[in-house]
């Protein structure tokens, strides 16, 4: 399964949480005031820019940012951690003829990351 596999995802869980909803139209309110005040007006079609170049810029930098997220997510001290092998794992590697292994992601020299 790939870090970025959605069709595993649980079903939602209820909880005390606010609703995200709530909290992305406050945002959008926010952005709106935000840009009123940087442009002296907001955003309104037909205004000279093409929505369709800078929505797809903005998606651009949006998808460079969750995948940062993501890696960030997955490649934390505890998940090395988890998913450490034996110290001796190079040594072993070593006399076996083959080299010492380094994970590429992390630098770590005994992460399985290169195992996987």
């Amino acid at each position: 399964m790939s870090h970025t596999d959605t069709n595993s995802q649980p079903a939602p869980k209820t909880n005390d949480r606010p609703a995200v909803w709530d909290m992305v139209v406050q945002d959008m309110r926010y952005r709106d005031r935000f840009g009123f005040e940087k442009y002296g007006t907001r955003l309104q079609p037909l205004n000279g820019r093409d929505f369709l170049v800078d929505a797809y810029q903005e998606a651009l930098d949006l998808v460079v940012y969750l995948r940062g997220a993501i890696y960030e997510r997955d490649n934390t001290e505890a998940d090395h951690a988890r998913r450490a092998i034996p110290s001796d794992f190079g040594q072993q590697n070593q006399l076996s003829g083959g080299p010492m292994l380094r994970c590429p992601d992390c630098i770590a020299e005994h992460c399985a990351c290169i195992a996987s």
